[in-house]
């Protein structure tokens, strides 16, 4: 059959096209926090009293205070327990050795 000639032009195929959305609640909170940070930052950084890295310093130097106070005590304690394994062994020769082995072992298994 032929088309006939009209004075009208026929609409043409509409498409419709769908573009599925998904909603991440992380990625937006996440998003906002770096948003609010940069801000900060920037604001930070107009402020009059802009010290370049104040903040890490003085992290790095409470960090290291918090690390030396306890591996100070922990090294006294270290070389102490030493100190009294070698006078028992002098000593007592190396039962005392196997005593402290046996004693070591039993604390481990109490403890659980």
């Amino acid at each position: 059959m032929m088309k006939l000639p009209s004075l009208f032009k026929r609409p043409s195929h509409r498409q419709f096209t769908y573009e599925p959305r998904h909603y991440d609640p992380d990625k937006e909170e996440l998003a906002a926090r770096l948003a609010r940070a940069k801000y900060d930052a920037e604001a930070d950084r107009n402020s009059p009293d802009y010290e370049p890295g104040r903040t890490i310093k003085g992290a790095m130097r409470q960090q290291s205070r918090l690390q030396r106070k306890g591996g100070d005590f922990s090294q006294v304690i270290f070389v102490s327990g030493f100190a009294l394994v070698m006078g028992a062994y002098w000593y007592f020769g190396p039962w005392a050795l196997l005593s402290l082995i046996g004693l070591v072992y039993l604390y481990i298994r109490l403890k659980r």
